[in-house]
């Protein structure tokens, strides 16, 4: 966290960040995280990942983020999901890790450049080991500024900012029964997307059946898409969703101020 805070402004944001998260985080247990600091640059990463497929023309890279686009600086360590021309499709996916839940909030950062092609991120289940329909459970498509959330036969989406650094929060229920975290119901069979600290989507619906484990995480390239780069940093999933709306509210202004003061100097 600390890593943001290099001058007293950023450092006050910091110390408001660093507040807030006990209560946004109380009792949850992850299940993986990663901010690709420990990785080696130049290739795809190695644990907590596994199964990555880069065909065609399709990379998945660790590298130092030589544009600063996350505000770190250009020594920071972020994955970059890339695709130059059509082909098969590519994937990464989080080993399949014993601790897993029906309840899980996933949380990360990332940069879209505009016009760049589709991404897909998958919550899902070990199961037999295969990601794809079968064993998915909340399936978000992102393109254009749009996420959508959808089953196959109903879509909801919201918007986001291209060309900008971006939070997102996934508070996922896969179980067979309604579930609350702070003062907010999320119904069974359901996800709210949280953007920058703001609702995006409320309650969208699962891709299959109820009650899967939620313990692995994928990023998806179809095989149709050309010219796409999808930047992330900072990913964790963790197995139980407890933050307050208000607080993830106060956690996105928080973050807004440590950038717009990292941008400013």
């Amino acid at each position: 966290m600390m890593k943001y805070c290099k001058n007293w402004k950023q450092t006050l944001a910091c110390m408001t960040l660093i507040a807030l998260v006990p209560l946004a985080s109380v009792e949850a247990n992850i299940i993986f995280s990663d901010d690709f600091e420990a990785q080696t640059i130049g290739v795809s990463p190695g644990s907590p990942w596994s199964s990555v497929e880069e065909p065609g023309n399709i990379e998945i890279r660790v590298r130092e983020d030589d544009s600063n686009l996350f505000g770190l600086g250009t020594d920071n360590q972020i994955l970059q999901l890339s695709k130059t021309t059509g082909g098969d499709a590519g994937l990464i996916r989080a080993n399949s890790i014993d601790d897993a839940t029906t309840l899980a909030t996933l949380d990360m950062n990332f940069y879209h450049p505009a016009s760049d092609g589709r991404i897909v991120l998958r919550l899902s289940s070990g199961g037999s080991g295969n990601i794809f329909a079968g064993d998915t459970a909340f399936q978000l498509d992102m393109a254009d500024g749009i996420v959508t959330v959808f089953d196959g036969s109903t879509n909801l989406s919201g918007n986001y900012q291209m060309d900008t650094l971006n939070s997102l929060s996934v508070v996922a229920n896969s179980s067979n029964v309604s579930t609350t975290y702070g003062g907010k119901t999320l119904a069974a069979n359901s996800a709210d997307i949280w953007l920058n600290g703001n609702l995006l989507i409320d309650g969208g619906v699962q891709r299959n059946q109820q009650g899967q484990i939620l313990d692995r995480l994928s990023f998806h390239i179809f095989g149709g898409e050309t010219d796409v780069n999808f930047y992330v940093d900072d990913i964790q999933l963790q197995n139980v969703a407890i933050p307050e709306p208000g607080t993830l509210v106060l956690l996105g202004f928080a973050f807004g101020l440590i950038m717009y003061f990292r941008r400013r100097n």
